[in-house]
């Protein structure tokens, strides 16, 4: 019989050991959960000021100040909006234009070349 009991409390205190270590951990993890909640709600406030924030930097009329004072931009005119076929190439597209490029530049006017000797580009390459 004494060796039942033995046993019976051994068992015992190995399940009130094990109860205890389990309760300590448990808490230790409510601890990292309330913080965890606690940085996710001051995350989630800090974000809320920056929508704030930005909706305010974002507004129309500030940002038309802002680039009056400190670039000099206006409205745009109608004269400042091209087509496309008035565009020149891109440097990346001499290679492919059909034409060649004396024929893409202004015409030269002759008070222009004054002290320079007129010769065509595609002959100064040769």
């Amino acid at each position: 019989m004494r060796w039942s009991y033995l046993f019976w409390l051994v068992v015992l205190a190995g399940a009130a050991a094990t109860l205890f270590e389990i309760k300590h951990e448990v808490q230790a993890l409510e601890e990292d959960l309330l913080a965890t909640e606690r940085r996710i709600r001051t995350e989630r406030e800090t974000i809320e000021v920056l929508r704030a924030e930005w909706s305010f930097l974002n507004q129309p009329a500030r940002i038309e100040r802002l680039a009056k004072e400190h670039l000099g931009l206006g409205p745009m005119t109608p004269d400042q909006i091209v087509t496309v076929d008035r565009l020149p190439p891109r440097p990346e597209d001499f290679q492919r234009v059909p034409v060649a490029l004396d024929e893409l530049l202004p015409p030269v006017r002759p008070e222009q070349l004054t002290g320079f000797a007129a010769t065509p580009v595609s002959e100064t390459t040769r």
